[in-house]
């Protein structure tokens, strides 16, 4: 988010279309009828891709997507560093379904076509991912109606707003969206309840880690939200144990390789080894090497 460019109301607009699409086209609405999605986005990316859950220590990205060419097609692995809160992984698996459903390139092609002046740039790519990650995440209903909840709840004031009561709505819209603070932060400019100032000045001083970052911090322990503050550590990609004990039964890979994997994921292959999905036909583990 540290170079996102200004999207005017023509390209959110398109963004907003391109994401109502894919949930129709998916037919998510009837799986997840709840529009606040949180953790349901991870079950989303798993459907769509390999993820690999793994915590990578003293590593600030959070996520990527690579896509790999093998005898049966292309197959596209996200992966999500679990060292980070869930928060940060679930803006991460938004912002990857972004990638992976070329939400960026349809962006720019309807751009086009609608004669919208616009320079292409990785900047402006990653800006409509992001936009786009977050109209999944925070849907403006949604966001708007909880805010309102929550302002009346903690304001007393009803022509203005105290710092540590703005912190504390934050803390409580990150919780009910599973979002991190910055997204928070800028889904309240974009949504234009806070106004553009205020919000990068506050951005600027939560990201020196000083006094706000710290209050943020107390607020999140205050109201015991738990998710916003322990990193997961997760290890885990779908059907990886099944996967597993098909290589070791069928001797597709050697040993080493196995035992390697099943270390680096804590899986016991000594389990039962009943499950139909061995005679599914997999991604092969060779592409994971």
């Amino acid at each position: 988010m540290d170079n996102e460019l200004y999207l005017d109301d023509k390209i959110v607009k398109i963004i907003v279309d391109l994401k109502d699409e894919e949930i129709s086209k998916r037919d998510l609405g009837k799986k997840y009828p709840n529009k606040v999605l949180r953790g349901d986005l991870l079950e989303i990316l798993d459907n769509d891709c390999v993820v690999i859950y793994f915590p990578i220590e003293n590593e600030r990205n959070n996520g990527f997507h690579r896509k790999m060419h093998s005898s049966r097609g292309v197959i596209h692995f996200v992966f999500i560093n679990t060292n980070m809160t869930n928060d940060r992984q679930v803006f991460t698996a938004a912002h990857e379904l972004g990638h992976l459903w070329g939400i960026d390139s349809s962006v720019i092609d309807r751009m086009t076509k609608a004669k919208i002046a616009f320079e292409d740039s990785n900047d402006l790519r990653e800006s409509i991912i992001n936009r786009f990650a977050a109209e999944l995440l925070m849907p403006e209903f949604e966001f708007r109606n909880s805010f309102e909840a929550y302002n009346q709840e903690i304001n007393d004031s009803k022509s203005s707003i105290r710092l540590i009561d703005l912190l504390s709505i934050i803390v409580h819209l990150m919780d009910r969206f599973l979002a991190p603070f910055k997204s928070v932060l800028l889904r309240l400019s974009e949504v234009q309840i806070l106004d553009s100032i205020t919000q990068r000045k506050i951005m600027e001083k939560y990201e020196t880690q000083g006094e706000i970052y710290n209050l943020v911090s107390e607020l999140i322990k205050k109201y015991g939200y738990v998710e916003l503050i322990q990193p997961t550590g997760k290890r885990y990609i779908k059907n990886l144990d099944v996967m597993l004990k098909k290589a070791e039964n069928g001797k597709l890979i050697n040993e080493d390789k196995i035992n390697r994997f099943s270390e680096l994921f804590e899986i016991d292959l000594s389990a039962d080894d009943s499950s139909d999905l061995l005679k599914e036909d997999l991604f092969e583990l060779s592409n994971l090497e």
